[in-house]
């Protein structure tokens, strides 16, 4: 993958996402992981073909590719990478796929902008290659809208058992739906694992626990996008509370 080039078109320049340093910077690491030849790839034990033009990927691994070399300042959250990459397929430039452990990536028109320049010549050639991307995509797209209420099925029972509380099933799966078509899963469910793991975090270090929100209120306010303290903040914030009480003990024996 770290060989050869892609070529990119000055089209580009016209799209919204050429004024944004971030978004184009994730546009083009999409064009360099798509595969430029069919191939199988092996995820966990199932094999995978891929056609030009796609790639597998999931929220972590883009988060890991993405910034990799980055300053911490300059990191940039899973959570907008994902959600940026959902923007690409609203705006027709790519389809994402998703399984419960993985997703495929589906750039539109890659052949079409990767010919060599033989190719570009050739224009039976590049027709005969646009068609087979085109047909590829179609496929693509038919078979998501027949698995989809599987998808869907599969991803809310899985997130209902995550939360655990469990109230309101109907109005939970209808909304949790609506949010999985603008968020993608993938988001969801981190971020019901951050609002969980916080939880877990503040019962540990013996501070006041708030009531587990009912889980139509949490779909509704989409408090899986919320930031929550990671561990070691929780620490640092229980460690410097010690240590003012510490001072305070010392004040007192000094009187």
């Amino acid at each position: 993958m770290s060989q050869g080039w892609i070529s990119l078109h000055r089209k580009v320049m016209d799209n919204p996402i050429f004024s944004n340093a971030n978004m184009l910077k994730l546009w083009i690491l999409c064009l360099l992981k798509a595969t430029h030849t069919e191939h199988k790839q092996l995820v966990g034990n199932q094999i995978i073909v891929l056609q030009q033009g796609q790639f597998i990927t999931g929220r972590d691994a883009l988060f890991n590719e993405f910034n990799k070399g980055a300053k911490s300042s300059e990191v940039v959250s899973a959570v907008s990478l994902w959600r940026w990459l959902k923007k690409f397929e609203e705006w027709q430039m790519l389809n994402i796929k998703t399984t419960t452990k993985y997703s495929v990536v589906t750039v539109f028109n890659w052949v079409e902008y990767q010919q060599s320049e033989q190719q570009v010549n050739n224009k039976r050639s590049a027709n005969e290659q646009q068609m087979i991307t085109n047909n590829n995509v179609n496929n693509v797209n038919k078979e998501n809208k027949k698995d989809i209420s599987i998808q869907q099925a599969e991803h809310f029972e899985s997130w209902w058992n995550l939360y655990g509380k469990k109230e309101g099933r109907a109005k939970c799966e209808k909304k949790f739906n609506q949010l999985v078509k603008k968020y993608g899963y993938e988001i969801i469910e981190q971020g019901t694992k951050s609002y969980l793991n916080h939880r877990e975090r503040l019962k540990a270090t013996g501070d006041f626990v708030p009531q587990q929100k009912n889980p139509l209120t949490f779909l509704n306010g989409e408090h899986f996008n919320d930031e929550y303290e990671t561990g070691s903040q929780v620490a640092a914030t229980t460690q410097t509370t010690n240590y003012q009480k510490f001072d305070f003990d010392i004040t007192r024996g000094e009187d």
